[in-house]
């Protein structure tokens, strides 16, 4: 072949290239388009830049009778409007100037002007609110489809929280908050468009929303709280329109605009392995929970923060810390169960509350320049066997595989699978702290020295085997201590 023919050929591959790409640029780059199949009620669409490619397949509808609403027989979708004998079972207010309406075929209508009200929402500890959503207080018609009509502004919180037969929802361009934890746990819950207009997602907005597919941020939204799609399993890509300012898209995975911050990987990504992009300086809050198919992931130099439950409940197996990594917040490798060993560079400063609890850590350093551990940052850790301190610690030391401060005054965490059944908590520590000695199955004999004066929340919880408790102070002490131990080991007193 001449170089003509091969400059041609070579001019042909970049037009076909060209041709297949998002034409929208995502962190930088044209990205070739990632499709998601059709559904009955959505084109096939790109999980990066939401573009669509012919038409929805359609619902293949056994006809209604009588009282009985229509059927897809492909995906299960009840048309609640066909019913030609439906009937209003319930109805009332839901805001201020709102109104809504439920058939007995589960159509649940949404009207008026101004915000919805709030509700109960079971995953803000913070809350006080006890009020259940109208419409799932005790009416025995599942809500199955919801039309939000236009003039409502907002979606309260925790409005259709639990609606597991909630199959689509239709948000008109008046709505521009949806609140935290909205859709929580509608797991039936196929469609839902985003209209423009839209500025505000809430925390934990979709949670458990477990047959999405597809969700495309549009243009206006500039507000993304606290881990919106968190056990969205399903969920291949989260799409974002091309004139939107605040976000954007690459293989599906979420980031701020500029790309410093990873927002949300997708729970149905069927990936094994994900390097995150160059330039990104902090994982964000609950970025990667839940992950399944996950088992492998990069983190390139320049990543400073792994942000709070960023890992939770992933199944990775590895993961690569760079030296830019100063801080690992509130649980953020959480029950990580298959993660056995992760090495934590020089210049990491700070571990958060539970930041490794729960996971598979067989064994863990803490560098000199660690001068914050958390509480419960090494809990319920199963098949950890040993703590220790890199040389020149300031803040920490470690003895046996033991964790303390570096003045030996307060003992913060012992091993669950330390070997050994008997320990002696060494003499002038004065204090135990929470959950330090928490599952660890294996110690059945401890002895604590009357120089101890405080023990932690649970700190002798769920230490199965621990049989008895050697105490050198009095009786009046350990009381004064007001020690939990649920399985009420023999104390013994040496004063």
């Amino acid at each position: 072949m001449n170089m003509k023919k091969i400059l041609c050929l070579l001019l042909a591959l970049t037009l076909l290239v060209a041709l297949v790409s998002c034409g929208k640029s995502q962190g930088g780059e044209n990205h070739t388009h990632v499709w998601v199949e059709a559904t009955c009620t959505a084109p096939k669409t790109c999980s990066i830049c939401g573009e669509t490619e012919g038409k929805a397949l359609g619902h293949d509808m056994q006809p209604a009778t009588g009282d009985q609403p229509a059927v897809c027989s492909r995906c299960g979708y009840v048309d609640v409007g066909s019913a030609e004998n439906a009937n209003v079972a319930a109805s009332g207010t839901c805001g201020e100037n709102l109104t809504w309406s439920l058939t007995d075929t589960g159509l649940l209508t949404v009207s008026g002007t101004g915000p919805m009200e709030d509700y109960r929402d079971i995953l803000d500890m913070d809350n006080t609110n006890t009020k259940d959503p109208p419409w799932a207080n005790g009416i025995s018609v599942p809500v199955r489809a919801a039309v939000i009509e236009d003039g409502v502004t907002s979606v309260g919180v925790g409005a259709f929280s639990g609606c597991t037969e909630l199959y689509s929802v239709s948000l008109p361009a008046s709505v521009t908050e949806i609140r935290s934890s909205a859709f929580m746990g509608c797991s039936y819950l196929h469609d839902v468009s985003l209209s423009e207009g839209l500025t505000a997602i809430g925390d934990y907005a979709f949670y458990e929303c477990s047959t999405l597919q597809v969700v495309t941020l549009p243009d206006s939204v500039t507000f993304i709280g606290f881990d919106p799609f968190c056990r969205c399993s399903a969920l291949e890509g989260v799409a974002v329109k091309s004139g939107n300012r605040k976000y954007t898209s690459v293989d599906g995975v979420l980031f701020t605009a500029d790309m410093s911050t990873l927002i949300a990987y997708p729970g149905g990504k069927d990936a094994a392995e994900y390097a995150i992009p160059q330039g990104v300086q902090v994982i964000g809050d609950g970025a990667f929970d839940s992950v399944a198919n996950l088992q492998s992931v990069t983190i390139p130099e320049g990543v400073t923060t792994i942000g709070e439950t960023a890992f939770l409940w992933s199944q990775i197996q590895s993961v690569t810390l760079p030296a830019s990594v100063t801080t690992i917040a509130d649980g953020a490798f959480s029950y990580c169960v298959n993660l056995q060993s992760v090495t934590l560079p020089e210049g990491v400063e700070s571990l958060g509350d539970t930041a490794f609890c729960g996971s598979g850590i067989q064994s863990i350093v803490l560098p000199a320049s660690v001068s914050s551990v958390g509480s419960s940052a090494f809990t319920s850790c199963s098949a950890l066997e040993k703590i220790e301190t890199a040389d020149g610690n300031q803040h920490f030391t470690s003895v046996d595989g033991v964790l303390f401060s570096a003045d030996m005054t307060a003992l913060l965490a012992y091993p669950a699978r330390r070997p050994g059944t008997d320990y002696t908590v060494p003499d002038g520590v004065t204090s135990i702290g929470e959950m330090a000695f928490f599952g660890s199955a294996g110690l059945e004999n401890l002895t604590i020295p009357a120089s101890v004066t405080s023990v932690g929340l649970a700190a002798l919880e769920f230490c199965g085997s621990l049989g008895d408790i050697y105490f050198g102070g009095s009786e009046t002490q350990w009381a004064d201590m007001d020690v939990e131990i649920t399985n009420s080991p023999n104390v013994h007193y040496g004063a």
